[in-house]
């Protein structure tokens, strides 16, 4: 629809700095880096549009929907209109922020493409959580030689220097 406007009102492809005069300002996200801007239907979709994730950062957590909603939005389609689903849907949640169409819209795309509702991977670096068994090694290590430096245990365990500062 966006990029449906943007050629009919004549405007050249999307580049860095080539922020269009003639698009209503509510068409148009800017990126945290002001040379960078996308389309404001690319905010908050799930991909790191911006390339320094600032167009999925504006994403408020409290009106995220949960596994089970998302699913049941899915289940909810069937043959009919994104608005009706959304009405529906917002009808038999009273208590929490409202959805829109858009919402609806945008996660059965996402499920039509990936089989999935759960996001897809977020921007920067995968956090991995250390389970109690190597908690446990680490801290025996330790304390059976406490003079043993960081980086000669971060080789011995397989685990980053930086993770070990915090034991």
């Amino acid at each position: 629809m966006v990029l449906v406007l943007a050629i009919l009102f004549g405007i050249p492809p999307r580049t860095p700095g080539n922020l269009p005069k003639n698009l209503p300002a509510f068409l148009i996200f800017q990126c945290a880096n002001p040379l960078v801007w996308i389309y404001s239907n690319q905010e908050c979709d799930g991909y790191n549009n911006c390339g320094d994730c600032s167009d999925e950062a504006a994403i408020d957590m409290s009106q995220r929907l949960t596994r089970e909603e998302r699913i049941e939005i899915v289940l909810m389609s069937g043959e009919r209109s994104n608005r009706v689903i959304a009405a529906d849907f917002n009808a038999r949640h009273p208590t929490r922020p409202p959805i829109s169409h858009a919402t609806v819209s945008k996660l059965l795309a996402k499920f039509r493409e990936t089989g999935s509702v759960l996001d897809l991977p977020k921007c920067g670096r995968m956090k991995t959580v250390t389970n109690e068994e190597t908690s446990v090694a680490v801290l025996a290590s330790f304390s059976k030689s406490p003079q043993r430096s960081t980086r000669r245990m971060s080789l011995e365990s397989g685990i980053s220097r930086t993770s070990l500062r915090g034991y």
